[in-house]
């Protein structure tokens, strides 16, 4: 009872459950007794069956049992297809060497040995058949010394291209000879181009022609096929067929004679051949932008940015996506660099007129300008990985724009203030000018609400200072009375209300100082008799507060009373300094 209890406890506990190993079977036994002879006579249809066999053996060997006339045969299992792999090798260089044909089965063959065989097969053939071709081409594909020869050395390349591929029509499709010879090619006329453009003697003409046939060459032949090293390294090998530290010499000796060394180490990238043109890549940069030169100017028109300004940077965009390309720091500096210069030009041409009309149109445009500067910027920094750039010719150029627009602006909304003369303000007539000019002004509010790239209370405050200040200068210029005084007041205060009011509804922005601080605080030193010149110099000092010279004032006010005002205002300066 005990016994079976042990016996029982054996059976339910995996660990000491023992593996049922399996002998051979007839066609196992076949197999292992064949192999070696299909490998001496190329029996390669018998050996694709054979090696189905041997697979599974190799591959679950701790299932079966070998007996002892079959282990010998076990152990030259790794010899056999050594001999086998550098067998197929020498065939398939043979048949490539002699334009023959080559059995179907030995290419088939080829390729379903165990990965690292595969692997070896393909890697010897293709680096054999790359190195006899550039010692065959190498010298004549550095003849080239022209850039424009170029054209005919890419047509020699797709010619050596076609004469491998049929060389090696055989072959499974998937090694890509011809395609990896192409790339090897590559990289020799790549490097010759190098000597060849260090030279820079060429022409504008020549290297934009060569550029474009390498970058036509490229994308159709290089992006597409790309260049795939075939690795020595594989994770799905057969724990059976590899070699240790402990394998005979001679196998090691054997499996050593399948290594080929490439000529070419070089590595090509999908734009190699036209990365060679980059120390010279402003002349390509250069007549991408050739169309924003000469003559091109920025309108200022309808109230928004117009389409002359959008079309410049339409050009710039689909010619910074062509540079992506290349993607090399250097490519990105040398874009910006010309971007900057051609920028700051037609902004420094462009001429801005009728500023109430237009206003809004420059204001809109330098700051779109300015803000697809920054955009730019960083898009160049981040696909060309560069930093510390900037555009100071195109900043510059909008900042003295942006002067010019604003000077023009305030010029203009002066010669629109004209009604307040002497005229209008002796026939007490000012009222009937402002119900017509605050309605232009609210009209200016609502198109600055549409503003699109213009922050709106940036705008506003500007907008304020210059119609306040325009209003200072205005008055400036006119003498008047008292009673005069009191009129450009209430006209002040007639406009103002209703402005606040509508930028408050407008852009929801509500303004809380006086806009015209500057305008009325003049006024107001005009409010007292200058007649009685004590109490008009004690009404300047508190008022004015440094903000208005004493000239100022007195050449607004008549004649005959400039003496007494100048000793009551000389008399108050001497008590100041005095104390």
């Amino acid at each position: 009872m005990r016994r079976a209890m042990e016996k029982e406890e054996k059976m339910n506990n995996p660990e000491e459950k023992v593996v049922q190993k399996m002998t051979l079977s007839k066609e196992h036994k076949k197999a292992l007794s064949n192999f070696r002879e299909q490998v001496r006579y190329k029996d390669y249809k018998g050996l694709i069956k054979t090696l189905k066999i041997i697979e599974e053996v190799i591959r679950y060997s701790e299932k079966y049992v070998i007996e002892e006339k079959y282990k010998g045969k076990y152990d030259l299992i790794q010899e056999n297809i050594l001999l086998l792999k550098n067998i197929l090798i020498s065939d398939i260089k043979y048949s490539i060497t002699n334009d023959k044909g080559l059995d179907k089965s030995a290419v088939l063959l080829s390729t379903i040995l165990s990965e690292k065989y595969v692997s070896d097969v393909q890697r010897s053939v293709v680096t054999w058949m790359s190195n006899n071709v550039q010692m065959k081409h190498t010298k004549e594909i550095q003849k080239l010394e022209k850039l424009s020869e170029v054209n005919e050395y890419l047509k020699l390349l797709l010619k050596i291209k076609d004469e491998v591929g049929i060389k090696t029509a055989h072959l499974p499709i998937w090694w890509n000879i011809s395609k990896v010879i192409l790339c090897d090619l590559s990289v020799i006329l790549k490097n010759k181009l190098i000597r060849v453009i260090d030279r820079a003697e060429f022409s504008c003409t020549d290297y934009l022609d060569a550029l474009k046939q390498c970058m036509e060459f490229e994308s159709t032949y290089l992006v597409t096929s790309g260049r795939k090293r075939i690795s020595s390294e594989t994770n799905n090998e057969l724990e059976g067929l590899k070699l240790s530290e402990r394998s005979p010499v001679h196998l090691k000796l054997l499996d050593d004679i399948s290594t080929e060394l490439p000529i070419c180490n070089e590595e090509l990238e999908s734009n190699s051949l036209s990365l060679a043109f980059i120390p010279y890549i402003h002349i390509y940069i250069e007549n991408e932008l050739k169309c924003l030169k000469n003559d091109k100017i920025i309108l200022f028109v309808n109230n928004t940015v117009d389409n002359s300004t959008y079309d410049i940077y339409s050009v710039l965009t689909q010619s910074l996506s062509k540079l992506t390309y290349f993607k090399f720091p250097s490519v990105g500096y040398a874009f910006l660099t010309t971007v900057d210069k051609t920028l700051g030009n037609i902004i420094r041409k462009s001429s801005f007129s009728k500023a109430k009309e237009n206003f809004i149109s420059a204001v809109e445009t330098i700051h779109y300008i300015n803000q697809m500067t920054k955009e730019m910027l960083l898009k160049l920094q981040k696909t060309f990985n560069i930093s510390s750039i900037d555009s100071p010719h195109t900043l510059n150029a909008l900042n003295e724009l942006s002067q010019r627009v604003f000077a023009s602006y305030m010029v203009t909304m002066q010669e629109r203030l004209g009604f307040l003369n002497k005229k209008s303000l002796k026939e007490c007539r000012l009222e009937n000018y402002t119900t017509p000019f605050l309605a232009e002004l609210i009209v200016e509010i609502e198109l600055i609400s549409s503003c699109s790239f213009t922050p709106h209370d940036f705008l506003v405050k500007e907008w304020l200072d210059m119609l306040g200040e325009s209003i200072f200068l205005v008055l400036c210029d006119v003498k008047f009375n008292i009673s005069q005084a009191q009129q450009i007041l209430y006209f002040m205060s007639a406009i103002e209300i209703p402005l606040k009011s509508t930028i408050s509804l407008q852009l929801n922005l509500d303004i809380q100082y006086s806009i015209f601080d500057k305008a009325k605080l003049f006024l107001k030193l005009f409010l007292l008799d200058p007649s009685a010149p004590i109490e008009f110099i004690e009404n300047f000092y508190k008022m004015s507060n440094g903000i208005f010279a004493f000239h100022q004032v007195l050449t607004k006010i008549p004649k005959k009373h400039h003496k007494n005002l100048i000793t009551e205002f000389n008399k108050n300066s001497s008590l100041k300094n005095t104390t």
